[in-house]
This record gives structure tokens, C-alpha cells and sequence, in this order.
């Protein structure tokens, strides 16, 4: 008996992933195919086909039961990101005894993180500007960082007015740009210039994608300081320079380049002949024809590359009426005086001004205990005439016009009087000076020169006992002699002493008392001679 058995042929097929999603192309995916035979009959030429991984391959014979797998390593590529899934199909097929093909399929699908994003950064060669005409460069980059293609790319910089288009970017791709603008005025005006740059791109499923970016450069910080200019007082007739505006002004911290800024004078108060030097230096061309007065000069210092960059301040200085600079010097040179003397005061008079001095008068007021004598005087300038007046104790010099720089040297001759007495008395000698012009120094119109007289004085008496009291015959003052003889004799003419240079030691040793007289003869320091007799009455 014959039983037929129903004979078949059935291959089933499992299709994995060993993920679900990936974030970017290059990313790996794990394939595994397992084809196994599900019938009663033994299938044979078993081949497993996977055309996305590149699969064709015979596993041989399967019999009923039995499987065979096969696992592929699948590289993420960047169409299937923009495709925004990998859909893998695989397919079996076999033939079974009775010579039928066999096949059957199965699939799996991957989906894609799609980012489609699009960064723009923009970057500046100077952060910082100064002036008009001042370049600045911009370096623009463009890049694709999502996981998409991005495509139809614009970048639009409007305030350089620069304009690019990209084709296409991949992930990760990315196109450089540069651009430059140029500053203006309104730039230095506004303090900062902000440079925006726009792109914009399509992704693969037509959206758009943008992005933008900013980068600031901020203006100058020269900051232009002027500071107001105290040139001092200058006479009347002056002429010359007055001094430089520049001086103590400031350009980022430090003296300004005269070639770096400009200055306009906006107020001259009146001034007239004025000239104003390119490098800051004002003059005075022509003296004597403004007022005698104050004067205040407004002026405008400006940044020459930034006009907007100034600022304002005064010239200050005062033109006075016949301005003189007079000194006067009084001194006895220390020299030692004794009573009856002659000695010389030296008075120096200068006029340190720029300008000549009229009407000038010097005024000694001698002090008790000395007279004039006489006056003598020496110019540096010849043309000097000086006249004398004598007022009691007062002695009056009058000099109608000491020229500018001039020195006039008075030698005042005078005589110390006798002293009341054996007590120096010390005199103090005052001497001014005075003119028609308006003194700027007048601490030096007045000079002091304190000395003393000192007594010159004979005894006619001396009582040599020892008791140390008026022992010898001394003769006060001798020293302002720079030598001396001494002849002491008797009232019949014998000489009892005889001494050159007389030291103040005869005590009339070996001598009776009585009367004696003497004969002293002193030569003083300007050679002079001068010769004293006298009687002395020596007591014992």
C-alpha cells in the first residue's frame, strides 16, 4: 500500500538591526539575517540577498529545521541622514525536491536623528578704531553643523554690503568669507560700529534654516584733553613768544603731535598782532599796542583724523604798564670799623627786566653815627647818568633811565663818628629803590647791611699796682691799625718807651709817677698814616 506524503517547501527569514537610530552618517549598523527552513523537505541553494549591504550569498542546503545566519556591518552614509530612515529588505530563495523555487523577504528600518542646522560666525581684525578711513576687515564662516545636507546657502552682510551664496553643505563643511568696511564719521560719532551677518539655508525636507551673528568694535579712547594755558605776565612793549598751547594739553595720555590735531582760536579778547605757530607757539609781534590788561583767549583743540574728538580751553596772560623788574644790594663787606673812620658802602642796583626802567631812585637812609662823604659810581651800560642829592642823613641817587639788563655799582663813602663812650655801637643801614614802572618783584627793592663802629680811645691815665685793674697803658681799638710805633717819654724829653706793632702792655716799669707823653703814629689798611700825641699821668 502506498501512502503519498504531501512534501513541503517553506524558508521563513529574520531581518535585525542592532539599533533603532543614529544621530550621523558615518555611524555603524549591525545587520543579522537568519534564514531557516520551516517545511518538511530539505530545501537546497539556499541564498540570502541584501542589496543595501551588498549581500548575495549561498548557505548551502537547509533541511527541515535547520537555520543559517549571516551578519553585515552597514556604514551610515549622508544621504540616508537627509533620507531621515535606512529601510533595509533582504530576500531568501531555495529550490525543494520537486525542482519549485522557494522565497520569501523581510525588512527592517533604521530611523535618522535629523538636525538640520546652520551656524554663522563672524570675527573682526580690530576691536577697536581711531579714525575716518580706518579699515576694518571681517572674517565670516559658514557651517553646516547638523546631521543633514543643508543647500541653497545665502550669506547677506548689509552693512558692508557683502553677498555670497553656497550650493550645498554637508555636515560638518565650511566656506570662509571676508569682507571689509571702512570707518566714517558717523562711526566716530556713534562710539562703536555692530557688523550683523545673516544666513540662510534649506534643509532636505525644504525648511528653511538660519542663523546669525554679531561682532562690535568700539571707538576711540584718544581722548583729547585741552587744559587752560597760565603764560604769565609780560610787559607792554613785549615782543617775542608768549608759549605753546601744547604744552600741557593731552592726546591719549601724553603730549599732543602737533601733526595729529588741529587748533582754532574762537575768541581773541581783543588781542591784536597776535601769531599763532602751526606747532602750537603763540607770539607777540608788536609791542605796545594793546592795553594794559588781562587777556583771555578761548581756543578749540580737534583730533585731526577725528574731528569729534575736541575739546576747548584758555590762553591766559596779563600785559602790564611799564613793567619792571628792579633789585637793589647794600654791604659794608663785613669790614671792621672803629670811630673816626672812613668806610665804603657798596649798592648794586640791576634792572633784571626786559625792559627799560625811568625815574629811578635809590634812597639810603645813613643811621646814627655816620656821615657822608662822598659817592662814586661805575655803569655796565655808559650811556647811565646819575645824579646825588644829600638830605641830612638821607642820601638820594636819581638815574633817569636804566636800561634793560644794566647794573650801576654806587661806592657811598661815609664817616663813623665819634662814639659816646667805649660801647661799639652798631649801625644798621636801610637802602630802596623805586621807578615810574609797575615792579613785578618788589622783595628785592630793599637791602640791610648791619655792622657796627667800634671805639677808638687813648687813656691819659694808668695806675700800674697790680691790682689788674687799668695796669697797663691800653689804647682801645688799636687794631684797626695794620701797624703801629709807639715813642713814650718824659717830662724832660728822655724816651722811657719805644715800640713797633705796641701790643697794650707798657705798665711804666722802673718809672716814677708823674706826667709822661707820647707820640703814636698807626698806618691803616689803605696805607693811610695817622698820628696821635697825647700826655698820660701814671699813678703809683
Amino acid at each position: 500500500m502506498t501512502v503519498d506524503v504531501e512534501q513541503n517547501g517553506s524558508l521563513s527569514l529574520s531581518k535585525t538591526a542592532d539599533k533603532t537610530s543614529v544621530a550621523a552618517a558615518g555611524e555603524e549598523i549591525v545587520y543579522t539575517l537568519t534564514v531557516t527552513n520551516n517545511g518538511n523537505v530539505t530545501i537546497e541553494d539556499v541564498i540570502i540577498v541584501d542589496d543595501k549591504v551588498n549581500v548575495n550569498e549561498n548557505v548551502g542546503d537547509l533541511a527541515p529545521g535547520e537555520s543559517a545566519t549571516v551578519t553585515v556591518t552597514y556604514i551610515v552614509s549622508q544621504a540616508d541622514m537627509d533620507a531621515g530612515s535606512i529601510v533595509n529588505v533582504a530576500t531568501v530563495s531555495g529550490t525543494d525536491p520537486k525542482g519549485e523555487d522557494t522565497d520569501t523577504e523581510d525588512g527592517v528600518t533604521v530611523d535618522t536623528e535629523k538636525a538640520a542646522r546652520l551656524t554663522v560666525t563672524k570675527t573682526v581684525d580690530s576691536p577697536t578704531f581711531t579714525e575716518i578711513g580706518q579699515v576694518l576687515t571681517y572674517t565670516i564662516t559658514v557651517k553646516n553643523t547638523g546631521s543633514v545636507s543643508l543647500s541653497n546657502i545665502s550669506v547677506v552682510d548689509p552693512l558692508t554690503g557683502f553677498e555670497a551664496s553656497i550650493e550645498s553643505l554637508a555636515p560638518g563643511e565650511e566656506e570662509v568669507f571676508t569682507t571689509t568696511y571702512t570707518i566714517a564719521l558717523k562711526d566716530l560719532e556713534n562710539g562703536s560700529v555692530v557688523n550683523t551677518v545673516l544666513a540662510t539655508g534649506t534643509d532636505p525636507d525644504g525648511e528653511e534654516v538660519t542663523d546669525e551673528d554679531s561682532v562690535t568694535s568700539e571707538g576711540s579712547s584718544r581722548r583729547i584733553i585741552a587744559n587752560d594755558d597760565e603764560f604769565g605776565e609780560f610787559p607792554i612793549n613785549f615782543s617775542g613768544v608768549l608759549g605753546n598751547i601744547l604744552e600741557n594739553d593731552l592726546l591719549e595720555g601724553e603730549r599732543p603731535d602737533p601733526n595729529d590735531v588741529d587748533f582754532e582760536f574762537t575768541e581773541l579778547d581783543g588781542i591784536v598782532g597776535l601769531n599763532i605757530n602751526e606747532n602750537g607757539e603763540l607770539s607777540l609781534l608788536i609791542p605796545g599796542i594793546n592795553e594794559p590788561r588781562e587777556y583771555r583767549l578761548k581756543y578749540t583743540l580737534r583730533e585731526t583724523v577725528n574731528p569729534t574728538n575736541f575739546d576747548e580751553a584758555f590762553v591766559i596772560f596779563r600785559l602790564l604798564d611799564n613793567e619792571v623788574d628792579l633789585s637793589v644790594e647794600k654791604t659794608s663787606n663785613n669790614i671792621e670799623v672803629f670811630e673816626g673812620d672812613e668806610f665804603d658802602y657798596v649798592i648794586t642796583v640791576r634792572n633784571n627786566g626786559g625792559t627799560d626802567a625811568e625815574n629811578v631812585v635809590v634812597t639810603d637812609e645813613l643811621p646814627n653815627g655816620v656821615s657822608y662823604v662822598s659817592t662814586n659810581f661805575v655803569s655796565t651800560d655808559p650811556g647811565v647818568e646819575l645824579s646825588t642829592e644829600v638830605q641830612g642823613n638821607r642820601v638820594i641817587w636819581s638815574i633817569p633811565v636804566l636800561p634793560a639788563d644794566a647794573v650801576v655799582t654806587i661806592t657811598l663813602r661815609v664817616r663813623a663818628d665819634a662814639l659816646n663812650g667805649e660801647v661799639p655801637l652798631t649801625i644798621t643801614n636801610r637802602v630802596t629803590i623805586v621807578s615810574d614802572g609797575e615792579e613785578t618783584n618788589p622783595v628785592d627793592n630793599v637791602d640791610t647791611d648791619v655792622n657796627r663802629v667800634n671805639p677808638f680811645f687813648i687813656p691819659n691815665v694808668i695806675t700800674p699796682d697790680g691790682d689788674g685793674k687799668n695796669d697797663t697803658f691800653e689804647i682801645k681799638g688799636l687794631n684797626k691799625f695794620v701797624s703801629n710805633e709807639i715813642v713814650i717819654f718824659n717830662r724832660y724829653g728822655d724816651h722811657v718807651f719805644e715800640r713797633k706793632n705796641y701790643e697794650n702792655d707798657w705798665n711804666a716799669p722802673g718809672q716814677v709817677a708823674g706826667t709822661y707823653f707820647y707820640v703814636l703814629v698807626g698806618v691803616d689798611a689803605q696805607g693811610r698814616t695817622h698820628e696821635f700825641k697825647g700826655w698820660i699821668q701814671v699813678i703809683k
